[in-house]
């Protein structure tokens, strides 16, 4: 559902897992994430921590990043079917700064994952955030690009703004590759090839076998029509993260039903299947550049 009361959208899963996002080029407010995400304003960490771990709450850590002009234009909570936990669970945070930008049609972003239930520790990732599509994209560990994990203990908030520099001083290639990417055209059957191990990379073996790579491939828009990696990437990207492609299924009795592509809407998901079609793309780059 859509909450209304903000100039932010906010969509609303099961178990109390939301998604709140910034619309044009307005960061999000600090009161709009507390509404919509109560886990980055928990005041306490979760009872199942020990005393050693250091208890800071993620609005703290947003606003030291603020002061340094990262501002949050996405943040996503999950879900937890155990009641008492669902205002410390996992939180995913996107931030851009004003002066760094990939590409004219494309952010640089520095994303944060943290929680207070004992899931996870700070992560910091590179990210690119494609305004035409509204993709948020999530870099893999290719060139020094792999996570940088920051504990629960000492200066937190000082560790997190260092480490959000350090993702944008390596990924200062970024633009560059990402040109190196869109200059890559794709014949139909390569980038069938490429549609067809991204659909691997998304179901279990055989969940979707009769999902063609056709339709993973599909563009929703003029804008995503063209044979480069670049494109490619971006539209197998949307149609298996955002979900929505439908297609027909047709079971051992030979009964025919429609089924659509659900949106993987989790964190630990999201940055997973992120990662792994970039880390797909980069080799289908490699391959490329040396045949």
């Amino acid at each position: 559902m859509f909450n209304a009361a903000h100039s932010a959208r906010t969509t609303t899963f099961g178990r109390g897992a939301k998604i709140i996002r910034a619309r044009g080029n307005e960061p999000l407010t600090l009161d709009e994430i507390a509404v919509a995400t109560p886990s980055v304003f928990a005041i306490e960490k979760h009872s199942s921590r020990s005393e050693r771990y250091t208890y800071i709450p993620t609005s703290d850590v947003v606003r030291g990043l603020q002061k340094e002009g990262f501002q949050p234009f996405e943040v996503r909570q999950g879900g937890s079917k155990i009641a008492d936990k669902k205002d410390f669970t996992k939180h995913m945070i996107r931030f851009r700064h004003a002066g760094v930008r990939a590409l004219p049609d494309s952010h640089r972003e520095v994303i944060l994952v943290n929680s207070h239930d004992g899931t996870s520790s700070y992560q910091m990732f590179d990210g690119v955030f494609r305004i035409v599509c509204c993709n948020g994209l999530i870099m893999a560990d290719d060139n020094g690009m792999d996570a940088i994990k920051i504990p629960h203990k000492g200066d937190i908030v000082g560790k997190v703004i260092d480490a959000a520099y350090t993702v944008i001083e390596k990924g200062q290639h970024v633009g560059g590759l990402i040109e190196h990417i869109r200059s890559i055209d794709l014949r139909p059957a390569e980038q069938e090839a490429f549609a067809e191990a991204a659909r691997e990379l998304r179901f279990e073996e055989g969940a979707a076998d009769q999902l063609a790579p056709a339709l993973i491939n599909q563009a929703r828009r003029r804008d995503d029509v063209g044979n480069d990696l670049w494109k490619t990437f971006n539209r197998v990207q949307e149609n298996l993260v955002k979900g929505g492609v439908t297609y027909n299924h047709t079971n051992a009795n030979n009964m025919v039903s429609r089924r659509s592509i659900r949106p993987v809407n989790s964190i630990d998901g999201n940055v997973s299947l992120n990662r792994a079609l970039w880390t797909l793309t980069a080799r289908m780059a490699e391959i490329k550049a040396a045949a």
